[in-house]
Parts: C-alpha cells; sequence; structure tokens
C-alpha cells in the first residue's frame, strides 16, 4: 500500500479524539478505583488536578495555535515571480539570500513514497495517535537511560506533530544538543493541541513544507529540485529515504547521511538496495546544491522590479512575444557577428495603448542590460507600466544594428 493509499484510508476518528481519551475506556469497565479505597485518595487527588491542568493548558494553546489556513498564507518563498499580461510566468528571482525556500506543495502532489518513508521512519503510528505517541515516548525514555550510561546521543520520541509544533513555535525547539524536559512537555501539550484543530493530512503537509533538509534548503519542493532536479511528485523510495534521513541532521556528513538514508530504506522499503541509495547519496550531496531559475525570459525587467520575497506581479509583456524577440535578436546578432556587434537590446510597444509588450535588456549576462525605457511602479502587486513613448525613448545608450560599443 502506498504512502497517499494510507493516508486517505486512515480513519477519521482521531480528529475528534479528546485528550482524555486514553481514560475512557477504565472509566467504562470501572477499573479506576474510589479515592476512598486503600489510602490511595491523595494519588487519584494529584491525578485529578495534573489532568485538570493539562486540559487548561490544552485550552490556552489551542487558543493560540495558528490554524492550517494562516500558517499556510504565512507561508513565504525565497523567490519573487514576474508574471505576463495572461499570468505566464516569465521569470523568477531569488530575493531572500538568507534560506531558499521555493513553492508550497499539497500533500496529493507528493511522491507516495515520500510521504509513507516519513511516516514509516519517523513516526509509525502517526495515523493512531492523538499528537502525542505515549508509548513510543515512553519506549525512548527507557532507551536514552541506557544511552546516556554508554555516551550515545538519546533519541528523541517526538511525534510528526511534534517537531512540526517545533517548527512553528521556536521556544520548543532545542537549545543545545536536546530539549529539556520543560520544552518536550511544552511541545506535547502544543501537538496534543494541534490535532485537536488540525486534520493529518494537513499536519503531514505543512511538516514537508516547513521542515530544514540541507543547508539552506527549507521544504520539500526546494529540497527536491536542489538535490534531484526534480518536483516532489517524482520522488523514488531511494531519494525518500535520502530526504527523511536529512531531517535528522541536515548538515551531517554525506557519508553518515548515506548510512542514515540505509537504514531508513531497510524501514519503510526493503527492496531497496542499500549500495543504491548510498551511491544516490552522495552524488546529491557533492557539492553545492543546483537549483536554477523555474522561468528565466525576462531577467533583466525582474531585477529591476522585484524586491521581495514572495512578491507575484504582473506586467504588461506577453511571453510569446518576450520569447519570439529574444530568438530574433539572438539570430539576428549571428548574422551580425562578422561586423563586431556583439550584442543588442529589444523593446516591443503596443502603439494604440503604449504598452510594452516584450523587453529584451541584452543577449549576454543581465547586468550587461541596455534599459531602453523607464518603468514606474504602481503598486505592489501589479506591473509597472511603460512611460509615455516620449519619455521612454531616452535611454542611458541607444544601441542599433549598425552601431558597436567602445
Amino acid at each position: 500500500m502506498t504512502g497517499e493509499e494510507q493516508t486517505s484510508r486512515a480513519p477519521l476518528q482521531w480528529e475528534e479524539r479528546k485528550s482524555n481519551s486514553l481514560l475512557k475506556g477504565k472509566e467504562r469497565s470501572g477499573s479506576i478505583p474510589s479515592p476512598s479505597k486503600g489510602g490511595l485518595g491523595w494519588g487519584w487527588g494529584f491525578l485529578a488536578i495534573f489532568f485538570s491542568s493539562t486540559f487548561a493548558l490544552l485550552a490556552r494553546a489551542s487558543t493560540a495555535l495558528p490554524s492550517f489556513a494562516e500558517t499556510k498564507a504565512a507561508y513565504r518563498t525565497s523567490e519573487s515571480l514576474l508574471l505576463d499580461r495572461h499570468g505566464v510566468p516569465l521569470s523568477e528571482l531569488r530575493t531572500n539570500p538568507n534560506l531558499r525556500r521555493l513553492d508550497w506543495i499539497p500533500l496529493a502532489d507528493v511522491s507516495p513514497a515520500m510521504a509513507a518513508t516519513l511516516i514509516a521512519a519517523e513516526d509509525k503510528r502517526f495515523f493512531e495517535h492523538g499528537g502525542v505517541d505515549w508509548a513510543g515516548l515512553a519506549g525512548a525514555a527507557w532507551d536514552n537511560a541506557w544511552r546516556t550510561l554508554d555516551g550515545r546521543r538519546p533519541r528523541g520520541g517526538s511525534t510528526l506533530t511534534m517537531q512540526l509544533a517545533g517548527l512553528l513555535d521556536p521556544q520548543l525547539t532545542a537549545g543545545g544538543s536536546a530539549r529539556t524536559i520543560a520544552q518536550k512537555w511544552d511541545q506535547a501539550q502544543s501537538a496534543l493541541a494541534f490535532e485537536k484543530r488540525w486534520s493529518k493530512r494537513q499536519i503531514l503537509e505543512a511538516y514537508l513544507n516547513l521542515a530544514s533538509y540541507r543547508g539552506e534548503l527549507i521544504g520539500l519542493d526546494a529540497a527536491s529540485r536542489g538535490l534531484f532536479g526534480k518536483a516532489p511528485a517524482g520522488i523514488d523510495a531511494r531519494e525518500a529515504a535520502i530526504l527523511v534521513a536529512l531531517l535528522r541532521g541536515p548538515n551531517a556528513p554525506a557519508r553518515t547521511v548515506a548510512q542514515r538514508a540505509c537504514a531508513v530504506a531497510a524501514i519503510a522499503s526493503p527492496g531497496v538496495v542499500c549500495e543504491e541509495v548510498r551511491a544516490t547519496a552522495m552524488v546529491a550531496l557533492a557539492g553545492p546544491y543546483r537549483l536554477a531559475a523555474r522561468w528565466n525570459l525576462a531577467p533583466h525587467l525582474a531585477a529591476k522590479l522585484l524586491k521581495a520575497p514572495g512578491e507575484r506581479m504582473t506586467s504588461t509583456l506577453d511571453a510569446d512575444l518576450q520569447r519570439y524577440a529574444i530568438d530574433t535578436l539572438h539570430d539576428h546578432l549571428a548574422e551580425l557577428a562578422t561586423r563586431g556587434v556583439g550584442d543588442g537590446a529589444v523593446v516591443v510597444l503596443d502603439n494604440a495603448s503604449g504598452d510594452v509588450l516584450a523587453y529584451v535588456g541584452s543577449s549576454g549576462e543581465a547586468w550587461r542590460s541596455i534599459h531602453a525605457f523607464s518603468l514606474r511602479r504602481h503598486s505592489s502587486t501589479t506591473a509597472p507600466s511603460p512611460s509615455p513613448p516620449s519619455a521612454a525613448c531616452t535611454s542611458r545608450r541607444t544601441m542599433t544594428a549598425a552601431s558597436t560599443e567602445r
């Protein structure tokens, strides 16, 4: 069964599960003794206070937590996008130098192998628990006692929901090598509150889009394209194992990631050969990641106009005409190469409206552009429109086919 099928067939009861569901079975069977029996009144009184305080914390946390819609709306890519007059992408430009984050990817557009591998390796009871896997947490605590004695690194025991809570609230993240007990407790409370408001699919989708994978690569879209050169829908089992392994140590050495990825694959995809996973990891993690702009038809205009991360600006350009102008300029310059002409520019205006329909600043590098007209900004979301034709012709330097650069 694929990860997507597991997701779609998952029971829906967890969406309405109450935080005190663990007590319901015992309450119905009468296995909880009366406080007056056996001198245990003080113990059950303590538990009553404990659970009352927990429910109060959950109520306060639920009101403070962002909704899924709010989280998605607050998401900002590191790129800005210039569109043509019909909404077709023209150029993509990175405008956030601190991180690399691309589009928010719906869970339906994520490879089933990626979703299945993540759940199998990180939270195998994801569709069963209500935010905290108490059995897994207890097992991790017991295991960590021995790990501490042996000098090994402790394992976390956090569910995907708990990890998501840490991604959305920096105060819940570890300040040093591990989270404190207080942070772990607060993280668990936030996870329980999340499961009261978010669906399992929403939790999984948000986690994949907000997690750090490698260096400055944030979110599955950036990681998938930067490391493997493909969209998240095309991730296979080997690549999924590598991405999940990176979640545990985004900046770990390539050999360490490869070894972890083999262990992940053994859990999630036993049929995958470790050597294939290792080879894929070593190639993907060798040197800087490769993430070119997906659209680059109007780089000069994009560099002039786009400033804010996540900005989408509609221009007066026409993508088809812009592409034709680029091809025509390249062909024309090839014919004039023997005459010492090595560069040029193209501006196409609509005579009736004055709209700029095509703008090719140069045939070479972006910063060698010849600005043939000036633009003025009308709003933060609407593309600039050209100045009147008389003003538009006041370029710094006009180049023609017969002129040469001195």
